[in-house]
């Protein structure tokens, strides 16, 4: 992992492995880096400002993964109404835990390949 790109600009991710986890709903790390990379974001609960949020990029081996507000906002429809929740979040995490959990909210747009006998992932556009 190079690094994470949102509105307020290039957060260095150095030192910081991603995890690529198909059994982890969103993306997650420590908040030493999120707060800074979501700070000003704020997803409306009822969806109405999801056309004003800005992208994120997340930047693996110099190539850039954009995910746009409808890739990292989750809509949970029930019944009528339907509830939006960031997809994205930091956590108080060990100092020592340097890793960033990529799930499934990056693999929706970005469907990913595990190739166990070459031991790589490889991503691809939906």
């Amino acid at each position: 992992m190079v690094s994470m790109t949102g509105p307020n600009g290039t957060i260095d991710t150095t030192g910081y492995k991603a995890a690529i986890d198909s059994g982890t709903s969103l993306i997650m790390g420590p908040n030493t880096l999120f707060e800074p990379l979501l700070e000003g974001i704020v997803v409306e609960e009822d969806c109405s400002n999801l056309d004003s949020l800005p992208d994120i990029t997340f930047t693996f081996d110099s190539i850039d993964y954009v995910l746009k507000p409808s890739d990292y906002v989750l809509a949970e429809t029930l019944g009528t109404e339907t509830q939006c929740i960031m997809g994205i979040m930091g956590a108080d995490l060990p100092a020592d835990f340097n890793y960033v959990i990529v799930g499934d909210v990056f693999m929706r747009p970005y469907p990913t390949k595990f190739d166990l006998d070459n031991k790589t992932v490889t991503f691809f556009q939906a």
